[in-house]
């Protein structure tokens, strides 16, 4: 895989700051590392976290960058960290200007007149998982605030949350011995494959990093014992989540 990245002419990208700092910091909490691909389409990425219980994949579109002289794709792999840790000099302001140096052995990033560039890591040591094939139960599109609140609030009770459909409404709730959350999630553009009720288990802490980056928007899609997939879309990055159930018992 290496061998055909240094086929590909260097691209040399120039993105706002926020949407890229979201990408590298909703991937960082899931993963120490990751492989980008470079193409002329955009950037993404995909991480799965090292229990194997959440996935991501961000994609940040080529009508978000300044400039993106891509050809083919390149592809890299980067600590995460270490990527992290460069983006804070950036402002919401500023600019970042990515290109390779040193025959690929660094990414160099440049913001404003200071320079900073991060060594690669061997490629074929990251994972970059597959995104798998699945069917819902359910699909909607629902406020991201609401959702945000409901999960934040969860949050403070206990680590499962449970998704449960009635037929007509869903709503999620979490219980403990002391205190006890209950939301309903206002939805609109369902789409509706059970005529059953629906109730599955999720982890709260993963649902938290989930939804600390959203758009105003979420597509949110789950069922019976499957993972629960959530998208959301800002128009300068895409988050698309997905969280395996938890058991039942």
């Amino acid at each position: 895989m290496s061998e055909s990245v240094n086929k590909v002419v260097s691209p040399v990208v120039v993105c706002p700051a926020p949407p890229f700092k979201s990408m590298v910091a909703a991937l960082n909490a899931l993963a120490d590392d990751a492989i980008l691909v470079f193409s002329q389409d955009g950037v993404t990425s995909k991480v799965v976290d090292s229990a194997h219980v959440c996935m991501l994949e961000v994609t940040i579109p080529n009508k978000t960058f300044i400039s993106n002289t891509a050809v083919g794709k390149t592809e890299i792999a980067i600590s995460l960290e270490n990527l992290n840790s460069a983006l804070k000099l950036a402002g919401k302001k500023d600019s970042i200007k990515m290109s390779l140096a040193d025959e690929n052995t660094f990414l160099t990033l440049d913001i404003g007149e200071i320079t900073k560039s991060v060594r690669l890591l061997d490629i074929s040591l990251v994972k970059n998982p597959p995104p798998p094939t699945l069917s819902f139960d359910l699909s909607y599109t629902l406020d991201a605030d609401s959702l945000k609140k409901a999960i934040m609030a969860s949050k403070t009770v206990g680590d499962v949350v449970t998704f449960h459909y009635d037929g007509s409404n869903t709503k999620i709730t979490v219980d403990s011995k002391m205190e006890k959350v209950e939301a309903p999630l206002e939805t609109t553009k369902m789409t509706i494959n059970t005529k059953k009720e629906v109730t599955t288990l999720y982890s709260v802490q993963y649902l938290v990093h989930m939804v600390k980056t959203l758009g105003a928007d979420v597509v949110i899609s789950w069922g019976n014992m499957k993972p629960l997939k959530l998208i959301s879309d800002d128009g300068s990055v895409t988050l698309n989540w997905l969280l395996a159930p938890r058991n039942q018992h």
